[in-house]
């Protein structure tokens, strides 16, 4: 049936979904970030203001926090050289009023500062008004429990651009199409004449039907009708089952109820290609029981809903061969298709 189709390739299409979910995961997945604070502090450059009556100096210190972690206790420790004296300090954090920080020493040429946190990518900017002109750099050192700052360009690094999405993108452009396509395939699978071409270029599927069938036609009903009750009982049949079942009991001398099977069979069929093998296995039956108007048809009826495979039965089959030598038209008919 077609509903059993579309549920088997949307299962499949489903799992394939999972499976390239999982692989996207995995794929993409980036590794855990190592926990740590990372201080860095930057000196500008300082700037001069010198008149006939002043020489004054604005130097400006940043310090920041750019890891992941938030850094405990930290001390900025800052001095300048004699006769140079730091005449007014200004201090800013980039959390604005929420910054925490208190000057634990002031002197006129040294100061410290203390922060109880620091937090990722949180700034503080001191701004030194300084009485002269410094004959040396601006000494500083900044600490915190776990580590000491380092000096570097005093901007936030911008995290490179993860390849994750680029790569879910290129792995979803590919398991999409390639789970369509696999459902596609599927619905073609359950098409006989697919089947058919299939059986040319690869192995053939085990198939307790498929043996049923070779052994009918090589006249070995017995045996196939064994198996093919077996199957029967443990699973139920299809349309094909079904009637070669129902020739199987026929050809045993049991033709009502073989024929039986075949309209119930008939009932269960959709494809053009059960719809032959039904045709077939009856017009094998009316041929045997010597009605041989009806069985004709029935035979004409299979070859022109699947000549190729009908026709490759029929070179195969036995039981055609006893039939042809008996009926004459039997071979006029395979002569015109």
């Amino acid at each position: 049936m077609k509903w059993k189709d579309v549920l088997i390739g949307a299962l499949i299409t489903l799992a394939i979904t999972v499976f390239g979910g999982i692989i996207v995961y995995y794929v993409t997945k980036e590794p855990p970030k190592k926990i740590s604070e990372k201080l860095i502090y930057s000196v500008e450059n300082p700037q001069n203001f010198v008149t006939k009556n002043n020489e004054i100096t604005i130097q400006t210190i940043r310090i920041g926090n750019f890891g992941n972690e938030t850094a405990r206790n930290v001390n900025i420790a800052y001095s300048v050289t004699s006769p140079c004296l730091i005449s007014d300090t200004s201090i800013s954090m980039s959390s604005g009023p929420a910054g925490n920080y208190k000057v634990a020493t002031k002197t006129d040429t040294e100061q410290l500062i203390n922060i109880s946190a620091l937090t990722p990518e949180e700034t503080i900017t001191v701004s030194l008004l300084l009485n002269g002109i410094p004959k040396k750099p601006i000494s500083i050192g900044v600490k915190s429990d776990k580590s000491t700052a380092i000096s570097g360009e005093f901007i936030r690094e911008i995290k490179p651009k993860s390849d994750a999405k680029e790569t879910s993108k290129i792995v979803s452009a590919v398991i999409v199409p390639i789970a369509l396509i696999l459902q596609i395939f599927i619905m073609l699978f359950f098409r006989p004449r697919v089947r058919a071409v299939l059986r040319k270029i690869i192995p053939t599927f085990r198939s307790i039907n498929n043996t049923a069938f070779l052994y009918i036609h090589q006249g070995l009903i017995d045996e196939a009708e064994t198996l093919l009750n077996n199957a029967i009982i443990k699973g139920g049949a299809d349309a094909c089952m079904l009637a070669n079942h129902g020739l199987c009991l026929g050809l045993k001398g049991n033709n009502d109820a073989g024929l039986k099977k075949l309209e119930a069979a008939k009932f269960y069929s959709e494809h053009k290609h059960e719809k032959a093998v039904i045709a077939f296995n009856k017009g094998i039956l009316l041929l045997k029981d010597d009605k041989k108007k009806e069985g004709l048809k029935e035979i004409k009826n299979a070859l022109d809903l699947s000549q190729s495979e009908i026709s490759r039965y029929c070179e195969y089959s036995t039981l055609i061969s006893e039939l042809k030598s008996k009926f004459p038209e039997l071979n006029q008919l395979f002569e015109k298709k």
